[in-house]
């Protein structure tokens, strides 16, 4: 990161990359807070600083900083003469790069990312999360928009509660994560095709999360980035502001596409909204968008309300009949899940530590535990106690909408033995639960390399995988 920093900053190469960053508007303030940097256009600039470094060539080429030659002995760079972005994780920690050509016209990828790697998953990574994860908690909203610079521009102009997916569509897990911060998300797509659909299928993503979902339409051609850099902050703010909830912005987008006032488009529009009210499966919800559709076709609610049930009859499956449940019970009745004892005696020691000396708290990874119930309630309240909105000391309930979470959390609670020693119990279980949780990683990559389908060529990244994590099932906790 340093070297391309220094090259961005210093080099006469670099100077194709500081002329684009000005025509872009992009401050040295900007580049510095975002550790921006250049990679020359040099096949073998990354190798070779990483030969002066002395670092393993095959640990750089897994890290996917350069690439095995596969006719020739050698390596060769992933990142060339491109304008480089590193991406950290939630605690600042540089995971991953992404870099854009400095020319639109060329032909080839606009964006070049770090290949999947053990820490640089990206389907789990949210760009800018860093530094916005405390915006975020204290607007209890996250404005997610597409690119980098587009996200810079907020961040440099004051508004800080924004992010980004990184090389990917949004997906469950970051739903999950912004979850961990806020209640609400406003999307802030492109106003093409492309970033409409994207917006439309945002809810069958996100309603997993039980986040609510606003969009944002800037005027078409324009990106935060030019609409902030035209007509400033207080605009975009404003923007935000007034930025409608997602079925208003499905129902406006489905009446455009089809025509409300015929037969054939209100039965168009009736039957996608159908579906994503299915998605959402909130009773308020539905009768109030029953009536804001017959309101907008010129006719009844009950005739719209109809129509409804009978195509949700339509979808009806005699042989695999649906549960029915009580559309006033705050969830649908569900299989209990069995959560093992070891983990329900954590999470009691979890609450005995937050009470005490809650710095201990920073070694728990969610993922650890292998009931879902268990890893949500952590993830959430570990999430809070970061960001300031948790001092360890109430249970918090109010922060869990599922009754099944708040039941497992007082089953906890109610938990009457005495705990000797409780930091120390506390660090011996969850040293198992990483164990475990590494041992079933294990044997993921142990099945993959003996499956017949797996090819060679995965081979060598599988054995240093394996190698990786049976090294450490070897550390201590951190």
């Amino acid at each position: 990161t340093q070297s391309w920093q220094a090259a961005l900053q210093n080099d006469a190469a670099g100077q194709v990359a500081r002329d684009y960053l000005e025509r872009r508007g992009v401050s040295a303030e900007a580049v510095e807070r975002f550790r921006l940097g250049f990679a020359p256009n040099d096949w073998e600039d990354t190798v070779n600083w990483a030969r002066s470094h002395q670092f393993d060539l095959d640990l750089v080429a897994r890290s996917g900083l350069i690439i095995k030659r596969e006719q020739k002995e050698g390596y060769y760079d992933r990142f060339r003469g491109r304008l480089i972005f590193p991406i950290a994780d939630e605690q600042g920690r540089i995971i991953g790069f992404s870099a854009r050509i400095l020319n639109d016209e060329e032909k080839t990828a606009k964006y070049v990312n770090s290949p999947e790697t053990p820490l640089f998953t990206k389907g789990r990574i949210i760009y800018g999360l860093d530094k916005a994860r405390r915006p975020i908690a204290q607007a209890g909203c996250a404005i997610i928009c597409e690119g980098q610079l587009d996200l810079i521009r907020c961040h440099v102009s004051g508004i800080e509660n924004v992010v980004a997916p990184q090389g990917t569509a949004l997906t469950p897990d970051h739903g999950r994560i912004i979850k961990r911060y806020a209640n609400e998300v406003v999307l802030c797509f492109d106003s093409d095709s492309a970033g409409q659909k994207a917006a439309t299928r945002s809810l069958e993503i996100l309603a997993p999360a039980e986040l609510s979902i606003r969009v944002l339409n800037l005027p078409e051609g324009d990106d935060p980035d030019t609409f902030i850099r035209a007509q400033g902050p207080d605009a975009f703010n404003e923007a935000v502001k007034s930025a409608p909830e997602y079925f208003d912005f499905l129902l406006n987008r489905l009446c455009q596409q089809h025509d409300a006032q015929s037969d054939r488009g209100r039965r168009a529009v009736m039957n996608e909204m159908n579906t994503a009210l299915n998605t959402a499966n909130d009773a308020v919800m539905r009768d109030t968008w029953t009536r804001k559709m017959a309101a907008r076709f010129g006719v009844a609610s009950d005739a719209v309300s109809v129509e409804l049930k009978k195509l949700n009859r339509s979808r009806y499956q005699p042989a695999q009949p649906e549960p029915e449940w009580d559309t006033a019970m705050e969830e649908p009745p569900m299989a209990e899940e069995i959560i093992p004892q070891q983990e329900m005696w954590f999470l009691k020691l979890f609450f005995t530590v937050a009470a005490s000396e809650s710095q201990h708290l920073a070694k728990v990874r969610p993922e650890w535990m292998s009931s879902n119930t268990i890893s949500q309630i952590i993830s959430t309240l570990v999430g809070a106690l970061e960001n300031g909105l948790w001092d360890g000391q109430s249970p918090m309930f109010d922060a869990f909408d599922l009754e099944h979470q708040r039941r497992t959390m007082a089953s906890a609670l109610a938990e009457s033995r005495e705990i000797p020693q409780p930091v120390e119990q506390f660090n011996d279980i969850l040293k198992r639960l990483r164990d475990r949780y590494i041992d079933r990683q294990i044997t993921k990559v142990s099945q993959r390399l003996k499956a017949p389908n797996t090819p060679d060529v995965e081979f060598p990244g599988l054995l240093v995988e394996k190698q990786q994590l049976e090294q450490q099932k070897q550390q201590p906790l951190e």
